[in-house]
């Protein structure tokens, strides 16, 4: 039991068609803005505007400082 969740799992890339030109370390960069805004997502979802403004703010902050524009829109778009 303990072996199974002593290894490592890196999870899925947040990636859109517009990141076919974009380098692998690049999209690996983008990840904490883009987990940050679909933890927004969720919290709205589970009725939590509190969290979900908190986490549309972090990717807000992630996403402009990276220039991931298309995700800094949605985070942008869930912050109002």
């Amino acid at each position: 039991f303990e072996t199974v969740f002593a290894k490592k799992v890196e999870p899925p890339h947040l990636i859109t068609p517009l990141d076919a030109d974009v380098r692998e370390r690049d999209i690996k960069a983008m990840q904490v803005g883009r987990l940050s805004k679909q933890k927004g997502d969720f919290s709205l979802l589970a009725g939590s505007p509190e969290d979900a403004l908190a986490f549309y703010k972090e990717a807000k902050e992630q996403c402009r400082s990276k220039s991931d524009l298309i995700w800094l829109a949605g985070a942008l778009q869930g912050y109002c």
